[in-house]
């Protein structure tokens, strides 16, 4: 049978291929096959454009059109990661529903439209923007305020304020506080009040969207105060000083007060109405000069202060020299003079004078004496100790310069007076012991051969006596016998007392460097009571000067000062 509906197909039967394929078997014992027709995909939709494209933070619920190609009554969309119900409007365009939660926050949130398998996926992604508005300020209160006010808060009115608003007040930002979304505030302080002036305020809202508001003014009224400068902190300086900051104090400055230096303007620092400070750089100071400091505040009213000048002195420098040499160091003899020259260039001589550390001097180093130079170094009538030399040191008050010299006191080298002595009879000396000190005058003190030669020698300065022996002075050897010539030694009752005395030398120092051996008083001759003192220095003894102080039975002392001077 199939084989028979095989052979009377006829021509028509062609038409036949437009039918649905059906299983053939071959005719005639030819052999066969099965044809599978294709796969009906859904197609990858795409997004063109969103409308609208954006909204404003906080819009109301609304409708969001999708426009594309290859949209199924099947497709979903989600809307920043979240599924939204969508409406099948045509194969180009769906719809969804945004809530006001939606449109709550400022962003780009991605809106993706996806077609079920088989085939089909995700579309591209195309962002809706809540964009925050663009704020706007209609009033501000106050509106303005007088110069010098105190600090207050300045309210902003206006529209579409956010919390994240901010705030600037003639450029500057300041804190701002969220009263609403129609009201901000923000604190002026005395100094954004101090000038006259007018003053912008704008109000800025971040992205996305956002941007500044339109600006008001706030004004400041009346007039600027004219400035005033008392002083200038350093008021002067070396040429060649290096770079520093320089502080000019007065009254009335304002933020906004300029200040020239030598007629330069130079950036202000304003510290505050009493303080304004500027940079001075090395080459401001490179030439010694007086230089004009200027403050200037603004119109209306305002205008220049008084002038003061900062100093650049002259690179300065000071010498001291001795007796008009370029020497740094001399001698004199004890109880000397020596002229010291002072020269000091490029700064006034506003000199003091310094001797071993001690301002002039005193009487154990020396003195300096004078109003001008030359000075004049007084050496002290003993030589001091072991402070020898001496250093005289100059200082300059202007710049604290300083120079020094070093001056070593050496013995007298004046002639002693001899005393000649007949029979043990000196004239000329007469010693009286009572409580008192006294210094040691001409013949006070000598050394003595008696009775020897019959000799003795006093001087001015007390009896020289060498610690080595190698000095020629009145002893010259450390081992001196010095005889004390005195008449009438009495106690305070008027008894004479030849005998019963004591002598001793005074040491400034804690250890014993003079002996003084037995008190040998020889019998009154015509009046004249003679005391011999032996005298030994330690070689180690420091140099200087010693006191003798002589005691009677009673009690009552004679001290004789300077009486012994220690030489090498």
């Amino acid at each position: 049978m199939r084989r028979g509906l095989c052979r009377k197909t006829s021509n028509w039967g062609i038409g036949l291929s437009l039918l649905a394929v059906m299983a053939v078997v071959g005719c005639g014992g030819g052999g066969g096959g099965t044809i599978t027709p294709p796969a009906n995909n859904n197609p990858v939709p795409s997004i063109t454009s969103l409308s609208p494209p954006s909204a404003l933070v906080g819009a109301a619920a609304g409708t969001l059109a999708i426009n594309g190609s290859n949209f199924m009554s099947s497709s979903t969309v989600t809307y920043n990661g979240v599924g939204h119900t969508a409406t099948y409007v045509s194969a180009s365009q769906l719809t969804i529903s945004l809530t006001t939660g939606d449109q709550a926050t400022a962003g780009n949130f991605p809106v993706v439209v996806t077609n079920p398998a088989p085939g089909g996926g995700a579309s591209n992604s195309v962002n809706f923007a809540v964009n925050n508005p663009v704020p706007n300020i209609s009033s501000l209160s106050p509106p303005s305020a007088s110069v010098g006010a105190v600090a207050q808060t300045l309210a902003i009115n206006g529209t579409n304020f956010l919390s994240s608003s901010t705030v600037t007040y003639n450029g500057v930002g300041h804190t701002a506080a969220f009263v609403s979304s129609t009201k901000l505030t923000i604190s002026l302080s005395a100094s954004d009040q101090a000038t006259a002036g007018t003053y912008p305020v704008v109000v800025t809202n971040p992205t996305p969207g956002g941007g500044p508001s339109n600006s008001v003014n706030f004004t400041v009224t009346g007039n600027n105060p004219a400035p005033t400068i008392t002083n200038l902190s350093p008021p002067s300086a070396t040429a060649g000083a290096a770079a520093q900051t320089l502080a000019i104090n007065g009254t009335n400055f304002l933020s906004a007060s300029t200040v020239t230096y030598n007629g330069v303007g130079h950036t202000v620092t304003f510290v505050s109405a009493t303080k304004l400070t500027i940079s001075l750089s090395t080459g401001d100071q490179a030439t010694s000069g007086n230089y004009p400091v200027v403050v200037t505040n603004p119109a209306p009213g305002g205008g220049h202060s008084n002038s003061v000048n900062f100093v650049v002195n002259p690179a300065s420098s000071i010498t001291v020299t001795l007796d008009g040499a370029a020497s740094s160091s001399t001698s004199v003899a004890a109880g000397g003079t020596l002229p010291i020259t002072a020269l000091v260039t490029g700064a006034p001589a506003d000199l003091t004078f310094t001797v071993n550390g001690v301002t002039n001097g005193n009487s154990t180093f020396g003195t300096i004496t004078g109003s001008s130079s030359p000075y004049t170094f007084l050496a002290p009538v003993a030589i001091p100790g072991n402070d020898n030399p001496v250093t005289i040191e100059a200082t300059q008050g202007g710049t604290g310069e300083t120079a020094s010299v070093t001056v070593t006191i050496t013995p007298s080298t004046s002639a002693p007076t001899a005393i000649s002595v007949t029979g043990g009879i000196a004239s000329g000396i007469n010693l009286g012991l009572t409580t008192m000190t006294t210094t040691l005058g001409l013949a006070d003190v000598g050394t003595c051969n008696y009775p020897t030669t019959n000799v003795c020698e006093a001087s001015v300065t007390g009896i020289e006596i060498s610690r080595s022996g190698s000095a020629t002075s009145n002893c010259g050897s450390a081992t001196c016998t010095i005889w004390l010539l005195g008449q009438g030694l009495t106690n305070s009752g008027g008894s004479a007392l030849a005998s019963g005395l004591t002598v001793s030398v005074s040491h400034p120092r804690t250890s014993v460097d003079v002996a003084v051996g037995t008190v040998q008083p020889s019998a009154p001759v015509s009046g004249l009571t003679n005391i011999f003192i032996p005298v030994v220095v330690s070689p180690s003894a420091p140099l200087g000067v010693r006191n003798i102080v002589v005691t009677l039975g009673d009690g009552e002392t004679q001290t004789y000062i300077g009486a012994i001077q220690i030489v090498d």
